[in-house]
Formats: structure tokens, C-alpha cells, sequence
């Protein structure tokens, strides 16, 4: 496999899984349409942040291992349904209350609120566990130099903050905030209920 490949193939994989449905998907629109590009921004870091720590763990070798480690994706599993429970509890809790426009969103304890939500979300998501332990570890030959391994999982973090920067300016247009403020009660149940549905489906499944 040469160089471009290796690189394509890092990069078509990581973006089926990220443009596949999911919490990550969700938290960033909402934070986008609910709050400002700004702090979806932050989101995206903590996203890509996680997505980086275990594409560096297929790229060290240590992600078919972490495969065979079932109590290890257990409590991982556990730990990323009851976050996403809480995610969805504070969602349909602050469904009726009026969107506010004054939020701050550059404030420090903001950024690190949206960053520490898309890092949590996304690293106790099993989904990206699987993938990463699995089909995206296979990639990592015994060809593939260190170097090349640096640089990939720079394409794995690239990859998700252009992909989900996308997601945050379609969802943060004026059109589309303008839905989301009339219909917030409703779009917060919606996603609200979503969240728990994904959270549950994690902790029934352990």
C-alpha cells in the first residue's frame, strides 16, 4: 500500500463513521442552532480530541487489544450511556424555558463546558471503540512507518473538525436558527428523547 492510499483509505474510513447518525452529530447541531458557532466550535475540539486518542491507539497497535479487554469496553459502554443519559435528562429539562441570546459563549467555564462535552460524549461512545478496535486498526500493517502513523491519525483529527465545522455553519445559518428558536420545545424533545434513546440502548446492551 502506498502512501496515498494509506492516507485515503485513513480518511474515507473515519469519515463514514463520522458522517454516520449518532451523539456526536446531535450535540453539535444543537449547541450550533441552540447556542453559536462559537461554542460548537469547542464541541468539535473535544470531538476531535477523542477521535485522535483512539485512532493513536490502532495507530500504537493497542486497539485489537483494547478488543479482547470486554470489561474495559463494558465500562466504557457504561460510562458513555449514563453521560448520554444526563445529556438527554438536561435537554427535555430545559425544553420549555426560552432560548437565551445573552449567553457568553467565549467565556472560559463555556469553552470548557462545550469542549468537555464533545470529548466525553464521543470517548464513551462504543461505536467509535468498535471501529477503531476493528476495521480501522487493520490499516496499521507492519509496513506502515511510525512517521506515516503520526500523520494518519493528523488526518483522523483534520477529518473530524472540517466534517463537523460543516455540520456547525448548516446549523448555525440565521434560516436555521430561526426554526430552532420557534420550534425549540419541540426540537429539544426530539433530540431529548433521542439522546435517552442511544444512552438506554448503551447501558441495556452491557
Amino acid at each position: 500500500m502506498n502512501e496515498l492510499t494509506f492516507f485515503a483509505s485513513v480518511a474515507g474510513l473515519y469519515f463514514m463513521l463520522a458522517v454516520s447518525p449518532g451523539p456526536n452529530f446531535l450535540i453539535v447541531s444543537v449547541a450550533a442552532a441552540g447556542k453559536s458557532k462559537h461554542y460548537a466550535t469547542f464541541v468539535i475540539l473535544g470531538i476531535a480530541t477523542a477521535s485522535v486518542f483512539w485512532a493513536s491507539l490502532a495507530a500504537m497497535g493497542l486497539g485489537l487489544a483494547l478488543a479482547q479487554l470486554q470489561d474495559s469496553q463494558r465500562i466504557l459502554q457504561l460510562f458513555g450511556g449514563m453521560y448520554l443519559l444526563y445529556i438527554a435528562f438536561k435537554t427535555l429539562k430545559n425544553a420549555s424555558l426560552p432560548l437565551t441570546n445573552d449567553i457568553d459563549s467565549s467565556t472560559e467555564g463555556n469553552i470548557f463546558s462545550g469542549y468537555l462535552s464533545g470529548l466525553l460524549t464521543n470517548l464513551g461512545n462504543p461505536k467509535s471503540l468498535i471501529f477503531f478496535s476493528s476495521v480501522f486498526a487493520t490499516l496499521y500493517t507492519p509496513e506502515i512507518t511510525t512517521m506515516l502513523k503520526v500523520w494518519s491519525v493528523a488526518v483522523v483529527g483534520a477529518v473530524a473538525i472540517i466534517w463537523y465545522l460543516v455540520v456547525a455553519f448548516v446549523f448555525s445559518s440565521n434560516k436555521l436558527q430561526n426554526i430552532y428558536t420557534r420550534s425549540k420545545k419541540r426540537i429539544d424533545y426530539i433530540v431529548g428523547g433521542l439522546l435517552g434513546f442511544f444512552s438506554l440502548k448503551l447501558i441495556l446492551n452491557l
